[in-house]
């Protein structure tokens, strides 16, 4: 009697919970007219009001953003690399020279050895310039950046600030629907949380390791409106683009922790409300996904623990 009196008790929680889960989750509905869709949202926000959101963008527009974008090709990266630097040195006699050549998972390592000093000198230049040439024209070809912190040697992540910068024009139906619902006179806030609960209401896919699976389930803005789900740093694109095309003026932080991604808006600051200081600066900071609705300045206790622990780096746009 008492199994069975706690299976209900555990199964009566996890119902509830599931419930919960499914009041915040966006319901979502696309019509198709000619050559272009229309989509509606409606999800409850963080107070249980309910909100609604719909625009139209062209099939053209939707199919042909970014869509090229893939994840992230080790073996593709560390080949160019290569063969620039073999290129690169060809002019040189092999016959005075050796080169050796280390191969890791994402990095490739030279080493020249000579006995004539000058041309050990040169080859070594040659080779580290055509080496950093082909990483940052393999980078930013396949919309890529360094991911540089402490606790990601050698990783590398989709350029969320690119991507944010180049999407503004692509947000325009969105960021049109925003403000035919509110206008531009209501506090900043308003509008800011309304944005978020959108997002956050949308489903979340995993966010891979970031070193070992970059980009693999990283969508641009419009695939991600397409396919309704993303992971986090795509959702913190996408918010970002959204605020950033409403409001021009306002400095946004993106917070890339290990496992997750945090939004920071510069904006006056309560007692209480949830903050980081970036150069003298301070940014309310405020979650991406769900599928519980959090308003700016609100974040999970995982995340402030994160941010309190500096486990983070910053793009400021």
């Amino acid at each position: 009697m008492d199994r069975l009196l706690r299976a209900l008790v555990v199964t009566t929680l996890f119902s509830l919970s599931s419930l919960v889960a499914t009041c915040f989750a966006a319901d979502r509905q696309v019509t198709q007219e000619k050559e272009q869709q229309t989509f509606y949202y409606s999800w409850r926000d963080y107070q249980g009001n309910q909100q609604k959101l719909n625009f139209t963008y062209s099939n053209d527009q939707l199919f042909n953003h970014y869509r090229r974008f893939k994840g992230f090709n080790d073996q593709e990266y560390l080949d160019k690399i290569n063969v620039k630097v073999m290129n690169t040195i060809k002019e040189f006699d092999r016959r005075k020279y050796r080169l050796e050549t280390t191969r890791k998972e994402r990095s490739i390592e030279y080493k020249v050895f000579s006995d004539e000093k000058a041309l050990l000198n040169e080859v070594e230049t040659r080779v580290e310039n055509a080496k950093q040439s082909a990483r940052k024209s393999y980078l930013k070809r396949h919309y890529y950046a360094d991911l540089e912190a402490i606790w990601a040697t050698d990783a590398v992540r989709p350029d969320l600030p690119r991507f944010v910068k180049e999407s503004y024009n692509y947000i325009t139906p969105i960021r049109e629907a925003v403000i035919e619902k509110y206008g531009l006179n209501v506090r900043p806030q308003t509008i800011i949380n309304f944005v978020l609960g959108w997002v956050q209401s949308m489903p979340t896919s995993e966010l891979p390791d970031r070193f070992h699976h970059s980009g693999e389930n990283f969508k641009p803005p419009l695939k991600l409106i397409r396919q309704e789900y993303g992971d986090v740093d795509s959702k913190l694109v996408l918010t970002s683009a959204i605020l950033k095309a409403i409001y021009p003026r306002l400095t946004i932080a993106m917070i890339t922790t290990p496992k997750h991604a945090l939004i920071g808006l510069n904006l006056p600051i309560r007692k209480e409300d949830k903050h980081i200081e970036i150069n003298g600066l301070k940014y309310l900071v405020g979650e991406v996904t769900g599928p519980k609705q959090m308003p700016i300045a609100e974040v999970s206790p995982s995340s402030w623990s994160m941010l309190n622990s500096k486990q983070y780096i910053v793009d400021v746009i």
